[in-house]
């Protein structure tokens, strides 16, 4: 009888411990939550779920833009992401700076799109070391931020002396 108690009560246990395991919320955040809370909102209020490129003919439609404010923030997500991929439909993290890549590419249907340029563009003063000039720059740092700051600093000029061009210039009509 005491092997019978036993066995009840490991199997009872092992059920409990069960629910429990089946019951418990996952760690991460779903994609709907970091939509809701982190997304980007038009001026009417609803959450921005589509993004062009700057030819303007490639909109795409998207869960949802976040501009994050720091490493942590991006790195916060992803890693929600990557585990909501493990076990669901998987969605895509696209990032966006200038939006110059023409032909579509910016962003992947119904991903989310993380648009660095807006808080992650610090460019921090030229540095020199060993005769060699440096300059950090954030991810979402475009090149009039960096040219800006390296144009003319303690007398010296460090500016390019050849660049890409904009592509938006060709965009533009006289």
């Amino acid at each position: 009888m005491d092997i019978l108690r036993h066995f009840s009560y490991i199997l009872t246990l092992i059920i409990i411990s069960f629910s429990v395991g089946l019951s418990a919320e996952p760690n991460y955040k779903t994609p709907q939550e970091i939509c809701l809370t982190q997304g980007e909102k038009a001026k009417n209020g609803q959450a921005l779920q589509s993004i062009n490129d700057v030819s303007l003919l490639n909109e795409t439609n998207l869960s949802c833009i976040i501009a994050p404010k720091s490493a942590k923030q991006v790195s916060n997500i992803v890693r929600s992401i990557n585990e909501w991929n493990k076990t669901n439909k998987k969605v895509h993290i696209s990032i966006a700076g200038a939006r110059h890549s023409q032909g579509g590419h910016i962003a992947s249907k119904l991903g989310i799109v993380l648009d660095i340029k807006k808080y992650l563009n610090t460019v921090q003063n030229p540095k020199i070391k060993n005769g060699i000039w440096t300059v950090k720059a954030e991810v979402g740092a475009l090149w009039g931020d960096i040219h800006s700051v390296i144009r003319q600093f303690e007398g010296y000029s460090l500016a390019n002396k050849v660049q890409q061009s904009s592509t938006l210039q060709c965009f533009q009509r006289a």
